[in-house]
């Protein structure tokens, strides 16, 4: 691509010819797309590379001595340029240097400044919390906060991001410490300011994330005082097998417990959890998964109504209905270990295993006994056997109304897809007809992978094509090297193919592959074949036209051709001598099937 000069480059040139007594007449002044000037007539004449050509225009070069003509005066370039482009590498390295020490030294400033400020905030931002938890008024009642701990994060101008944590003990009204709430957050603040400091603990005083920690001594004493109040509960109490059908078994477990053992082992045995504060002088605590309530108060212990009444009412119930659960209990393995549990409302909930599936009943108080128990598993039996006979029904009936069905073929291509995860359609072809892969991943095989070799990749297609139209294999789009290609993916309904299999009487010339192999199978095993009419001897003919069948089991079908007549011999031969190509061959190797299988030993 030539460009125009512009009028420095012409008057450039014109100095040289002039100077150097150098002649451009009739010839064409042009520079490249690169930058450099050209001289032509027809062929090369004179040149200036772009970066002489740059420095050379920059200069006085009229006054100053900066341009250099080449011994031939064939090319002219700047002077000194190696030194030229030295002292200006050498500058701009000085001038690096100089930048990075202002930043250095405007990095050391600011951190003087940050830490001046920190230091200020460590001896002001304890006074001013302090001063903010005694200034402040209700409802936040700040009486036994303090603060607790401060942490630097990180400073941004006149803020701080800072953890503020702040605390407050629970004791006694004798003055035993049980336990503290405390609570923190990280935030940005300017902790010189009171009324930002104030604004935060406020927010934290009242927020709902606070935690409450036991310590050891506060433990201990609800320990004792839990230990004292169940003591006195000695009404729930209750039998071994009761422990297995109730949700609260570790409570009644630890109620047998206490009945038979010294006190230090009871009230070591308890475990207090999930602390809360409740209201501002109670403590809700659980133990053995029920909640229990300490008023500080009043120092006692309590449970919630709810949870009590429940537990008596449990307690209740096994006194009544003893006698039934352990009797229901020895039954267990009679009818599919049950699992029982006791509801809300006192009914008896169980679950057991009926066949490979799970069953569920309530029974009332009343209706629980072990004859209704066994009523009960022999009715969900019948009734899942007969839903199990229906589906089977179903899936006979689906397998039927499909093209697929009994189609050695289409089997064995539902086989290699599940046993593949990365297949296509053209690995499945060459796999099963024993052709040489192309596919770049590893194709694992059928039992009959490559037996499938006279039959063509059209047949194979064919049957391909079927299936997926029943939706018994589906295709999914992959992004290749190359562009889309798509791999094969089973379906759930292609079960049906391989795994329902009929027998029942039906005519010759509507056998399908599997009816062929049942059938061959049966007369060989009886060691002879009933008397066919003519008509039914010309339909089981079509047997030597099943590629299928014939490919997968060349043995099983050369056994049964021994009983047969010397015209489906004639047939196979005449066939031979009239087809052509892949035709041809399958007939001959079904004329082969006629004599006697070679022994390779001899």
């Amino acid at each position: 691509m030539k460009k125009e000069l512009t009028e420095k480059e012409r008057s450039l040139l014109d100095y040289i010819c002039s100077k150097y007594s150098l002649d451009f007449s009739g010839c064409k002044a042009r520079k490249t797309k690169k930058g450099h000037l050209f001289v032509e007539d027809g062929s090369y004449v004179f040149r200036i590379e772009k970066k002489h050509l740059e420095l050379i225009l920059d200069s006085d070069y009229r006054t100053e001595n900066v341009i250099v003509i080449s011994a031939d005066k064939s090319s002219a370039c700047f002077k000194d340029y190696e030194e030229y482009i030295r002292k200006k590498e050498e500058d701009a390295a000085r001038l690096r240097k100089e930048r990075k020490a202002e930043r250095k030294a405007e990095k050391q400033r600011q951190q003087q400044k940050r830490e001046e400020w920190k230091e200020r905030v460590r001896t002001e931002f304890p006074q001013n919390l302090d001063a903010v938890m005694t200034d402040m008024k209700a409802p936040f009642k700040p009486d036994g906060w303090s603060y607790k701990d401060m942490g630097f994060w990180e400073y941004y101008e006149n803020e701080i991001q800072v953890t503020i944590a702040i605390q407050k003990d629970i004791r006694t009204m004798k003055g035993l410490k049980l336990a503290y709430i405390s609570g923190s957050m990280t935030t940005s603040v300017n902790p010189l300011s009171r009324e930002e400091v104030c604004k935060k603990v406020k927010y934290l005083m009242s927020s709902k994330k606070r935690s409450v920690c036991l310590v050891d001594e506060g433990h201990q004493f609800l320990q004792r005082q839990t230990y004292l109040f169940l003591k006195k509960l000695k009404d729930l109490s209750v039998c071994q097998e009761f422990l297995k059908v109730v949700d609260e078994a570790d409570f009644f477990e630890y109620m047998d417990f206490l009945k038979h053992n010294h006190a230090k082992e009871c009230q070591d045995r308890i475990q207090v959890s999930e602390v809360q504060i409740k209201r501002g002088d109670v403590l809700k605590y659980k133990v053995f998964g029920q909640e229990f309530l300490y008023s500080i108060k009043e120092n006692s212990i309590s449970m919630p109504n709810a949870v009590l009444s429940r537990l008596k009412k449990l307690a209740g119930f096994e006194k009544e209905y003893r006698t039934v659960i352990k009797s229901c209990l020895k039954i267990a393995d009679k009818i599919g270990c049950p699992q029982y549990r006791v509801t809300e409302n006192l009914d008896v909930r169980v679950r057991a295993l009926v066949g490979k599936r799970y069953a569920e009943q309530v029974f009332s108080p009343e209706e629980f006994s072990p004859a209704s128990l066994r009523r009960w598993y022999k009715e969900k039996a019948k009734e899942f056997e007969e839903e199990e006979e229906e589906q089977e029904r179903q899936k006979v009936k689906r397998a039927k109304s499909l093209k697929s069905f009994g189609n050695l073929l289409a089997s064995d291509i539902y086989d290699l897809v599940c046993l593949n995860d990365y297949i296509t359609e053209s690995a499945i072809v060459k796999n099963l007809r024993g052709m040489k892969q192309t596919f770049q991943a590893t194709i694992k095989g059928v039992e009959n992978s490559g037996k499938y070799g006279l039959l063509t990749n059209e047949e194979v297609e064919r049957v391909y094509s079927q299936m997926k139209r029943e939706k018994l294999i589906s295709e999914k789009g992959i992004d290749g090297t190359y562009g889309e290609f798509y791999i094969v993916k089973p379906c759930p309904e292609g079960k049906l193919i391989s795994e329902i299999h009929i027998e029942e009487k039906k005519e010759y010339a509507k056998f399908l592959d599997t009816d062929w192999v049942s059938y061959m199978k049966k007369v060989i095993s009886a060691g002879k074949e009933r008397k066919l009419t003519k008509k039914e001897d010309q339909e089981q003919m079509k047997l030597l036209e099943q590629k299928r069948v014939l490919s997968i089991y060349p043995d099983l079908v050369r056994q049964f051709l021994k009983g047969k007549p010397e015209h489906w011999k004639d047939f196979a031969f005449t066939m031979y001598s009239m087809e052509t190509g892949i035709q041809k061959k399958y007939w001959k190797y079904v004329t082969g099937l006629f004599e006697e299988k070679k022994d390779d030993n001899k």
